[in-house]
């Protein structure tokens, strides 16, 4: 963490009080300001640093794209004025629009575009696709860039334009410059809020306020697309201790949106008569237990296979919903329900058999793969009640069947910080539960938890050069029933070695008040510019 953030943290903690007591925050009824809560602590604004869906969803305000997509998810220029492709479709040109500024004051250049996608290039899944088949990026002048690929690349525009999973937002150079290992030391983009740093108290709340000199397209609103307003002047993240006292904010009117609230407090919030819920994604949530194969003995692939028994979906999804209607069991790591899901290979994890009987087999397994009673450090995050209760649930049956499992129950901003630690040690980890959006998840090319480029993947850093040919080979195929093939090849590569284990996929929903409206619909997503609150 640099000193810069650390020293911002601690300094914006002495101002709770004043927050709590509502002289540092404008009334809240007051129509100029949105209050959200947006599924946790807001621990950074760095998109590339972190996969946080919180960091996403505050990124999507303070920075811009160059292409967002419409309502259709049809990709469209945003901070590109206009783009050509050569008759080779190997050189792109791209002309940014005039007058766009950073929030620090400084022109957007095409060397800020470079340096912000060279960035992302590193961590994103996506832009990991694309690094491999681009062999020059090169500024032409302040507003022109071109990129040279090795073969045609279809895909370089919806790429670009995706919101989904580590989505590419453009910074200045000079913070782009860092490597994505490194939190940028200020959030400084170029959309229509900015973050007010000096109003930021982590744990309690982060500001946005609208960037003056932001300059939205001509276009209406679409998705991610088209003119961007800050039609309310001020919107606030604001974090609680738990999901009762949400959903009793949100039914009295003290908040004005729930990005993700847990099956458990539903009823509350359907029987407000002045809230609106509504399903947020037609596959539901995929559940990840994603394990670390850095940390011993998790390296061995046989003890990591092993560990399918122990995911019992349906338990896992009754103790998150209350109900085993709340999502559906499934084995495929390419989401269940879109067109190349596979369940090769996941036949220990969707068995219907007595737990007792799964921890038997789970544990025969790990003992003749070498297991000694070695701890398995489970992190925990115990304000993220999907995380949570998925967690809890498969740490005991570790526990039943005789494994060492020790959970270390933390907040989620801790667990963000925490799954950063490679290798065993004293912060060393075997596996934590997050999620990841469902329709995102059908492509290998943007499922950042299918990377297995070893360094550069995802947190847990799996390798392995097989899965990484065929995600590409996937993205080049254009014949589905090829496409299929790749895809369980994917899928049985991907349970062999273990990549992650997928837990269940989780019917999810929002949750606002009915004085709020103009969301702009961006699947996975809540972005809230454009959006007004009325009296």
């Amino acid at each position: 963490m640099t000193s810069y953030l650390s020293n911002l943290r601690r300094a914006g903690r002495t101002l709770a009080a004043a927050l709590l007591l509502g002289t540092a925050t404008p009334g809240l009824a007051d129509t100029n300001v949105i209050r959200a809560d947006m599924g946790g602590d807001l621990g950074s604004l760095d998109p590339v640093f972190t996969t946080a869906g919180v960091t996403m969803l505050g990124s999507f305000l303070i920075y811009d794209q160059l292409f967002g997509v419409d309502e259709a998810n049809e990709p469209q220029p945003q901070m590109v004025e206009s783009y050509s492709v050569s008759d080779d479709a190997l050189t792109y040109t791209f002309t940014l629009r005039e007058g766009m500024s950073f929030h620090d004051g400084t022109p957007v250049t095409a060397a800020d575009a470079v340096a912000s996608w060279r960035r992302w290039g590193e961590k994103a899944g996506r832009g990991q696709m694309l690094k491999r088949v681009i062999t020059e990026m090169k500024v032409a002048d302040e507003r022109t860039f071109t990129v040279t690929l090795s073969e045609p690349f279809g895909q370089l525009i919806p790429y670009l334009a995706s919101p989904f999973q580590q989505p590419f937002f453009v910074m200045p150079e000079r913070l782009a410059n860092l490597s994505g290992d490194e939190e940028v030391p200020e959030f400084v983009g170029s959309g229509p809020y900015r973050f007010a740093a000096e109003q930021w108290i982590p744990g309690s709340v982060a500001v946005f306020t609208a960037f003056e000199d932001y300059l939205p397209r001509s276009e209406p609103a679409s998705g991610t697309a088209g003119g961007k307003v800050a039609a309310t002047p001020r919107i606030e993240f604001v974090v609680f201790g738990d999901a009762l006292t949400s959903a009793n904010a949100l039914a009295n009117g003290e908040i004005d949106l729930i990005a993700l609230p847990s099956a458990d407090v539903l009823p509350i919030l359907e029987g407000a008569p002045n809230v609106i819920v509504t399903p947020r994604d037609e596959y539901g949530a995929m559940g990840i237990a994603r394990l670390n194969h850095t940390n011993p003995p998790f390296d061995n692939p046989a003890i990591r296979r092993a560990m399918q028994h122990f995911i019992n979906q349906p338990d896992i999804i009754t103790t998150i919903a209350g109900s085993p209607d709340g999502g559906v069991v499934c084995g495929a790591i390419l989401v269940c329900g879109s067109p190349d899901a596979s369940e090769i290979g996941a036949a220990n994890l969707i068995a219907d058999l007595p737990q007792a009987e799964r921890n038997a087999l789970g544990m025969a397994e790990l003992e003749a793969a070498g297991y000694d009673g070695e701890p398995i450090v489970v992190l925990y995050a115990q304000d993220t009640t999907i995380q949570a209760a998925s967690a809890v649930v498969i740490a005991t049956n570790l526990q039943e069947a005789g494994v060492n499992a020790i959970l270390e129950p933390m907040d989620w901003a801790t667990v963000r910080e925490r799954r950063t630690v490679k290798g065993p040690g004293p912060d060393g980890w075997h596996f934590f539960l997050t999620f990841g959006g469902g329709l995102s998840s059908a492509d290998p090319g943007l499922h950042i938890a299918v990377s297995t480029a070893c360094d550069d993947a995802w947190f847990g850093w799996p390798c392995d050069a097989e899965i990484e040919e065929l995600r590409k080979a996937w993205v080049f195929e254009s014949d589905p029933d090829r496409r299929r093939e790749i895809g369980e090849r994917i899928q049985e590569r991907a349970m062999e070695i273990t990549v992650f284990l997928p837990y269940g996929q989780i019917f999810q929903y929002t949750a606002r008040s009915t004085s709020l409206t103009g969301l702009p619909e961006v699947p996975e997503n809540i972005v809230l510019w454009n959006a007004v609150k009325s009296d």
